[in-house]
């Protein structure tokens, strides 16, 4: 007999509770990250932003630049702004990351999910990933785990022991920072001081390569 569940998050939840198979889930999350990725527009422009980017930084404008210089210096720039969309590209980039990471800590077999109680193992949860059998013991104590309907934000995933199963290098790991202080300015901008800088192009960068590639379909 088959179990319907109402949402995603009552369906992992029996999971980590049960000891059920979470793998088939996994590429299905790999899935969803890619497509986050690929919606943006610093993705789909990246060989050109890198290029108006190299171009930009290695020509030698001087101190006192001419007016043919400073035309070109402007012309640049309004291209390399045309490759993201501010705010937009930021929120799906980290969305893309967040996925991907939660992704790679359900394959150690960690949960994603806040835990509200216990409190000792809540409060754990804030700087150490929980692990499923540490769920599947206390389900067999007088003080069984209770979990939220939310998963790991942001703040967490970014803490030495979750970040250690999805390691960056500090250019793209910059970038991640300069894109989440960005990405908060959706509450509150004045539509100005957009850039794209090299940290940004090694975040991007960083998750073309963390993020599996969708696979081609067969040809029946």
């Amino acid at each position: 007999m088959s179990v319907s569940f109402s949402d995603h998050s009552e369906l992992f939840i029996d999971l980590y509770k049960s000891g059920g198979k979470i793998a088939p889930y996994i590429q299905m999350l790999d899935c969803s990250a890619r497509q986050m990725l690929e919606k943006t527009n610093i993705f789909s422009s990246l060989s050109r932003a890198k290029a108006l980017h190299h171009i930009y930084h290695s020509t030698p404008f001087g101190s006192n630049p001419s007016q043919e210089e400073i035309e070109m210096s402007f012309e640049i720039i309004h291209l390399l702004s045309e490759c993201l969309s501010p705010l937009v590209d930021d929120v799906l980039l980290l969305s893309a990351f967040e996925i991907k990471a939660k992704t790679e800590l359900l394959r150690k077999r960690y949960v994603v999910h806040d835990v509200l109680a216990p409190k000792e193992i809540a409060d754990r949860q804030r700087k150490h990933p929980i692990h499923i059998l540490t769920i599947q013991a206390l389900q067999k104590t007088s003080n069984p785990i209770i979990f939220k309907d939310t998963t790991l934000g942001l703040a967490t995933l970014l803490k030495p022991n979750y970040k250690k199963f999805y390691p960056m290098l500090t250019p793209a790991e910059a970038g991640l920072d300069e894109v989440r202080k960005r990405r908060n300015l959706v509450h509150f901008n004045m539509g100005v001081g957009w850039t794209i800088t090299k940290e940004m192009l090694a975040f991007v960068d960083y998750l073309n390569g963390f993020i599996p590639p969708k696979k081609k379909r067969r040809n029946s």
